[in-house]
């Protein structure tokens, strides 16, 4: 079990009572996403959970914010809308790095009919608890995939893309967040952490070779002069596309 570290994350907490100032901020970004992916919603809930709305908090820790969706209300077939929204909050991360007072934030869509398994789930929208945690828990299982699901379509995605400085840079700051939060949760949580799971279940799906692999093999190819590199990065699907097309459904409202 993770030990608690007795109190919620002073930088983000005043009490038990969200600091006014992250309420809003993580509002206004949660608004924000919304506007900008074209479809005609109302959320019914924006949630902050993970371990920084726990007591088992890292110095890597993200701020998970759940946007709670009626995927009834909306004019797209359920599966089709579920990776919509999937590859929406995806493409987010990879392209923005907010931090509240230092630590990163991370977008789920959350359909309402999903249910969310996690020790602290707060109400942004409310100003309250839905879940309040208490001071020892045990990992979360959803939460440890959630954040492995996220940062495996996170690689999958950099990975697909053409090798450039670029691509090299975004690996390489993937690479060392991973690291980063492994080693913080192993040192605050021991080797049942969060973090340190997430980093299991990533080497486990074979994700931390495909980072490793492709980051060698974009090495190569744009250090090399006249020819391709020998090595063959892998093949994925070109996420990008399919988001671009997916946002064609928008027209369907």
């Amino acid at each position: 079990m993770d030990t608690a570290i007795g109190q919620l994350n002073p930088a983000l907490w005043r009490g038990k009572v969200l600091a006014p100032d992250v309420r809003a901020r993580l509002l206004k970004i949660a608004q924000d996403f919304l506007t900008n992916i074209k479809l005609p919603i109302q959320p019914v809930d924006i949630l902050f959970t993970g371990s920084n709305a726990n007591w088992n908090w890292t110095p890597s820790s993200d701020v998970d914010l759940h946007i709670v969706v009626d995927e009834k209300n909306l004019p797209c077939p359920g599966e089709v809308l579920a990776d919509y929204f999937h590859d929406a909050a995806a493409i987010w991360n990879e392209h923005h790095v907010v931090r509240i007072h230092g630590y990163e934030v991370e977008i789920y869509v959350q359909n309402l009919d999903e249910p969310l398994v996690a020790a602290g789930v707060y109400s942004l929208v409310k100003n309250a608890w839905v879940h309040e945690p208490q001071a020892v828990m045990d990992p979360d299982a959803t939460i440890v995939k959630q954040k492995a699901d996220a940062l495996e379509l996170r690689i999958d995605r950099v990975i697909s893309q053409p090798a450039s400085q670029t691509t090299m840079d975004t690996l390489e700051g993937l690479r060392e967040k991973i690291r980063t939060m492994r080693r913080a949760g192993l040192a605050r949580g021991g080797e049942h952490s969060v973090e340190n799971l997430v980093f299991k279940q990533l080497r486990q799906r074979g994700a931390i070779e495909r980072l490793s692999t492709s980051a060698r093999a974009v090495y190569d190819e744009i250090m090399s002069l006249g020819e391709a590199a020998d090595g063959v990065r892998p093949s994925m699907p070109n996420t990008r596309a399919m988001v671009e097309d997916l946002e064609a459904l928008a027209s369907w409202a």
